[in-house]
């Protein structure tokens, strides 16, 4: 859809306001339409309608308005017990979490604070979606946190068909979530279906530390 298109869609019906939603997300024009005063509206508007996708919350991290820095706030607190996700498909996580992830994007150093200490005892899905919005993720302490996940060799369900073995582990979505998120120049070829070796991830590791600040 276009700019117009997806404002008018944000105040539809619940299924179209969140589908809407995570076309804007997933736009590589998200970050400059969340500046336009009418679109970062827009999305405030649904939001406080009751569209709690993940997608949603995560454009308020791209505004910044104070209602938009009131209403995360407002969520996060409202939000307690409820889930959201950022894809159908993919595992619902706290909205408060999601809350926190669109904070920290706006500067706001409780909600980094909060992050490093859900990081430090997520559970599986926690991670995992933490690693698929890390593009959203810009405070090095934050970014350390979760590259964490290199060391994870719990499997998930993402990269091969179901049932398929070996099946990936946390380890290796991390790797390509790094890559692609902080562009690192790596000696190895990247494939969305396989495990990659101890040598590739600590390649990664040793990147993220000489691109990342302490």
């Amino acid at each position: 859809m276009k700019q117009r298109e997806l404002i008018e869609a944000l105040a539809g019906e619940p299924d179209s306001a969140e589908r809407a939603a995570l076309e804007l997300f997933e736009s590589p024009q998200a970050e400059a339409w969340m500046g336009d005063a009418e679109t970062a509206g827009a999305v405030r508007r649904s939001v406080s309608a009751g569209n709690h996708s993940g997608a949603a919350i995560l454009l308020l991290g791209l505004e910044n308005s104070p209602e938009g820095a009131a209403l995360l706030m407002d969520l996060r607190e409202s939000g307690r017990g409820e889930l959201a996700k950022l894809q159908p498909w993919t595992p619902a996580v706290p909205l408060p979490l999601v809350a926190d992830v669109a904070l920290s994007r706006r500067g706001v150093g409780e909600a980094r604070t909060r992050l490093l200490a859900e990081i430090e005892n997520a559970e599986l899905a926690t991670l995992a979606f933490l690693l698929g919005v890390l593009e959203q993720i810009d405070a090095p302490e934050v970014l350390h946190a979760v590259s964490r996940t290199l060391d994870d060799g719990r499997e998930v369900s993402a990269g091969v068909p179901s049932g398929a073995a070996p099946a990936r582990r946390l380890a290796d979505e991390a790797v390509d979530a790094f890559i692609d998120r902080l562009n690192l120049t790596v000696g190895f070829s990247r494939n969305a279906s396989r495990r990659y070796s101890e040598e590739e991830i600590d390649q990664v590791r040793q990147a993220i530390l000489r691109s990342v600040p302490q």
